[in-house]
């Protein structure tokens, strides 16, 4: 299953990298699963150093959540999404499938 990890503007900026970027998306059997992936690749849930007027940078994904079947962005696939916050040609999804591969999508694809 997939599981989608929204970046939040904590501070009025985004973190975008070789390793996150403003949608996640990540591959795993369960929630828990995805969440410890999620946190191996760069994202954190416990808001160290974010804005506490703006909230947490990233939230996990709830223990009972099933996922989606593909990679999904609020019910579009992840390849049609238009990241509105994104520059043209930044990365605006990184999807890590379970077989290691990574998968980036830009604005303007």
């Amino acid at each position: 299953m997939f599981y989608h990890y929204r970046q939040n503007n904590s501070g009025g900026d985004f973190v975008v990298n070789d390793n996150v970027t403003y949608n996640v998306i990540i591959e795993a059997n369960n929630a828990k699963q995805a969440n410890a992936i999620a946190e191996a690749v760069g994202l954190y849930f416990h808001g160290f150093g974010d804005c506490p007027c703006c909230g947490n940078r990233w939230s996990e994904a709830w223990e009972d959540e099933e996922g989606d079947s593909t990679p999904m962005i609020y019910d579009t696939p992840a390849q049609e999404f238009k990241e509105t916050w994104a520059e043209l040609g930044e990365p605006s999804v990184y999807i890590y499938y379970a077989d290691d591969r990574k998968e980036t999508y830009y604005k303007g694809h």
